[in-house]
């Protein structure tokens, strides 16, 4: 097994990002074992995804369980660290290599973007979102986005909890059920220099936030609240705003 890797990319209506993605994922330096692209074709935009590269695993569905597939895929895996690639943004040529090494150092969730809660003072629920720190440290938050990188066992987490329901709220279940079980926490990851950042960092692809975007969804925010009330009933611990803990 050793440092292998699984990348996953979870395809929702934006299909022309998924070849750009793929080329991203094969130009890493620490390339992944497999690459696999999990397909939700229902809804509006749904539609087939093929690819003429028989080294690509696709996975065609008209059944629509929103990101969780992408999960359930992972399952079946056999390496040590599973990545999942959102179809809106595109790793950097050393963000694997980077990730592995930093997993030697302090095992974790990363990510390209974190999110840490917080309440104002009125007992109204915000949020702090980070996307950049210190060169060379790992940022603690609540919860990642965007390019996710985690052991396997994380998997093992997501599937002891059955969640309330189900679109729009697999980040939130990941960071929840990987802290509940497993004691894994959240981080934000950066390289030493930060001259460095293009080749860690993911960029936007071309169909990001446009009108086929999951964010875009009448119920997206509306199921993100009810899931924090529901996860931090079931034991979810969050970070208060300023009391973040870096390493080196």
């Amino acid at each position: 097994m050793e440092e292998s890797i699984t990348a996953i990319i979870p395809s929702y209506r934006r299909h022309e990002n998924i070849p750009i993605i793929i080329d991203k994922l094969k130009k890493q330096t620490y390339p992944p074992k497999d690459i696999i692209v999990w397909n939700d074709n229902s809804g509006k935009f749904g539609k087939n995804f093929t690819i003429d590269d028989p080294t690509i695993k696709v996975v065609n569905t008209n059944i629509d369980i929103n990101t969780f597939g992408a999960y359930l895929i992972a399952y079946t895996s056999f390496t040590k660290y599973i990545a999942i690639i959102d179809d809106d943004m595109a790793p950097g040529p050393k963000w694997f290599e980077f990730c592995v090494k930093k997993q030697k150092e302090t095992p974790g969730l990363y990510g390209a973007y974190g999110i840490t809660f917080y309440t104002d003072g009125k007992g109204i629920l915000r949020n702090h979102f980070e996307s950049k720190c210190d060169g060379g440290r790992l940022r603690e938050v609540d919860m990642i986005g965007t390019s996710y990188f985690f052991p396997y066992k994380s998997i093992n987490y997501f599937l002891s909890e059955r969640p309330p329901f189900l679109p729009s709220i697999t980040d939130m279940h990941l960071c929840f059920t990987s802290q509940k079980y497993g004691s894994l926490k959240c981080y934000v990851v950066f390289p030493n220099e930060p001259e460095e950042l293009p080749s860690y960092y993911n960029s936007e692809l071309p169909y990001n936030h446009n009108e086929r975007a999951a964010c875009k969804d009448d119920y997206h925010y509306s199921n993100r609240g009810k899931y924090f009330s529901w996860a931090a009933k079931k034991g979810w611990k969050f970070i208060k705003l300023g009391g973040y803990n870096d390493h080196k």
